[in-house]
């Protein structure tokens, strides 16, 4: 009997807009927003007062439990306007949030407390001229930029839904799907019961819900005959490639909608089942100036089996134009916030990076290993081209996309001295480095293209790590 290949549990999101809300819904909507966010301040506010008891009552095992904090919160004291299952889902959010802040606290006392965003309009504006104001106190001045910055996000918090219970308990959320017409609908409980908004739910055809929340409830019916006054179907809209990456291959489970200029979006975690790829050789990258990334491959015994190198000429010499042309327009008082054609093509540009380091994992079982780049210092005038290039976003894309593909997520080292040392003889030299692209070493007279001796070296690095050697490099 064949045994079976031992897979790993992933996560992935997928964002499915809202299809024309009737003017009805939107009203609904707008009420759920703004009744959430208030409720949402209310419990931070009862959270900051009452510290010192959540920090006492709110640990397991001597550690913050999300679960324990939320049971201190006071859900009964709340009077917003909102389903009782969204008010739970809620607990949850503002729970998570919290326990977050007390867990950075262990290590970073500065770390600043939960902040909300303001449903009142002109908020932002007012907010803006508060901050203008401070200019001494150093804590005042960090937690009003951060309400600022969150304020700036957008006028309402996200609602969160924690549970596709909405076929069949009649509670949070369901994604449903018309079988014969194959369209797409959200099941959204935000109205509590008995509201006059409410209405009786226009079903169009049979609705089968998609994704269970428990084994259990995989037995149970998947039809929508729920008549409740609480919830509202929304059409979603939904391609072809929505249903091959996300519907067809994992489970809902949670989800957040959000409104963003006018338009209503929901994001929907969905869980899958990945086959394990056990490594077996090491993928160095590069975030080098000369190349935009260098790729090295190298098995344990450190031996480079393939290389690879991105320029990126091409995007570089775009974004440089983009900078250019954005210091005209701001010397003549323009407005140059919110480009979205450059935001397009970098993301653009980092993904297509990204799988091109993801299928190279892929082919030789790797470990991608980057550098660690954070303590670069920024203010000299070497790294401002590092700086412009996209090598942030490009690792943020692989720590997710890499376990997507059964693989770890990749390992980060300290890039020091990794462009100036040798390879082969492990001889660290300024002179090495003869120009920006060539590396020589001075004393074996080993040669390569510098980015990608020091992806090589990267590799090594980690490979010194696991086997104990870590002053080696």
């Amino acid at each position: 009997m064949a045994v079976k290949a031992p897979t790993i549990t992933q996560h992935i999101t997928a964002s499915f807009k809202l299809h024309n809300p009737s003017a009805r819904k939107r009203e609904i909507l707008a009420l759920a927003f703004r009744e959430y966010t208030l409720a949402y301040q209310q419990l931070l506010d009862w959270a900051r007062a009452n510290l010192d008891l959540i920090k006492e009552k709110g640990k397991w095992n001597n550690k913050y439990s999300e679960k324990n904090i939320r049971r201190l919160l006071p859900l009964n004291q709340l009077r917003a306007a909102m389903h009782s299952s969204l008010k739970d889902a809620l607990a949850i959010d503002v729970a998570s949030a919290i326990t977050s802040y007390l867990q950075l606290l262990v290590t970073d006392p500065k770390t600043s407390f939960p902040t909300c965003r303001n449903p009142v309009p002109g908020a932002y504006l007012e907010a803006l001229s508060d901050f203008a104001e401070v200019l001494d106190d150093e804590a005042d001045y960090n937690w009003r930029r951060d309400q600022l910055n969150r304020i700036a996000r957008g006028q309402f918090m996200p609602l969160y839904f924690s549970r596709i219970d909405g076929v069949p308990s009649s509670r949070n959320f369901s994604l449903l799907l018309n079988d014969d017409k194959k369209r797409y609908y959200a099941l959204l409980f935000l109205l509590p019961d008995k509201h006059p908004l409410g209405g009786p739910l226009e079903t169009r055809g049979n609705l089968r819900r998609l994704g269970w929340s428990s084994e259990a409830d995989r037995e149970r019916s998947h039809l929508l005959a729920s008549h409740t006054r609480c919830g509202l179907l929304f059409p979603l809209e939904m391609g072809r490639w929505h249903e091959s990456h996300f519907i067809e291959r994992g489970n809902v489970r949670s989800a957040f909608l959000f409104e963003r200029g006018g338009e209503f979006f929901l994001n929907v975690t969905f869980e899958i089942e990945v086959e394990r790829l056990e490594t077996r050789t090491f993928l160095g990258v590069d975030r080098g100036i000369a190349q935009l990334m260098a790729l090295a491959v190298l098995s344990p015994d450190e031996t480079v089996l393939s290389t690879d190198m991105y320029s990126g000429d091409e995007f570089m010499a775009f974004q440089w134009d983009q900078k250019k042309q954005m210091r005209r327009l701001q010397k003549r008082g323009k407005d140059v916030t919110g480009n979205v054609r450059v935001s397009r093509i970098s993301d653009q540009t980092c993904h297509e990076i990204a799988n091109r380091v993801v299928a190279l994992a892929v082919e030789n079982r790797a470990q991608v290993v980057l550098e660690e780049l954070k303590g670069f210092d920024r203010s000299k005038a070497r790294f401002y081209r590092l700086r412009a290039a996209p090598y942030q976003r490009i690792a943020q894309i692989l720590d997710y996309k890499l376990p997507l593909q059964g693989l770890p997520p990749p390992k980060r080292v300290n890039p020091a001295y990794t462009s100036l040392t040798c390879p082969e003889c492990s001889h660290f030299d300024k002179a090495n480095r003869a120009t920006q692209d060539k590396f020589r070493c001075v004393q074996c007279g080993h040669e390569n293209h510098a980015d990608l001796n020091g992806a090589v070296n990267i590799a090594r690095r980690w490979i010194s790590v696991i086997n104990g050697k870590k002053g080696r490099i």
